[in-house]
């Protein structure tokens, strides 16, 4: 069993009920998945592991949702007929807006590592180079340690 010391924090998640934490040992990938006051503890081995991928996908349901809030700010300020409410509303929809245009453009990259067992999900918003480095370094790890089998 590897030790915290031995381990190198890979990729952080945290949502509003859960965070995990995404570790490299010398022999596994490890998920601290902390909810409330409870720690679950999920090993991919290296030498288990079926398939890693890297992939960029978009949050519809956020982005969708996002875009019918703006909406329904943008139709508000009309339907008021006032210059005022039209330019308050359409700034709201405007600071709406703008985050998931950027979130449509830049994408949420991906790694997962399946194991047999379980999988280890790791997502980066805007560090790309980060994403497409683990993906490398953790495909050289798992062909390391399936080559020693």
């Amino acid at each position: 069993m590897a030790t915290p010391a031995n381990r190198i924090l890979i990729g952080k998640t945290s949502n509003l009920w859960t965070r995990k934490r995404i570790y490299l040992s010398a022999d596994s990938i490890e998920v601290d998945e902390i909810d409330s006051f409870y720690i679950t503890r999920k090993r991919v081995f290296l030498d288990e592991v079926l398939l890693v991928t890297y992939h960029r996908f978009i949050r519809k349901g956020l982005s969708i949702s996002a875009m019918a809030i703006a909406a329904l700010f943008l139709f508000i300020g009309l339907s008021i007929r006032d210059e005022e409410a039209i330019i308050f509303f359409a700034i709201l929809a405007g600071l709406i807006i703008i985050p998931v245009m950027v979130h449509l453009v830049y994408r949420i990259d991906g790694v997962t590592v399946y194991g047999k067992r379980c999988k280890a999900e790791l997502f980066f918003r805007f560090r790309k180079k980060r994403a497409r480095y683990l993906f490398d370094a953790i495909c050289q790890q798992v062909q390391k340690r399936q080559a020693e089998i």
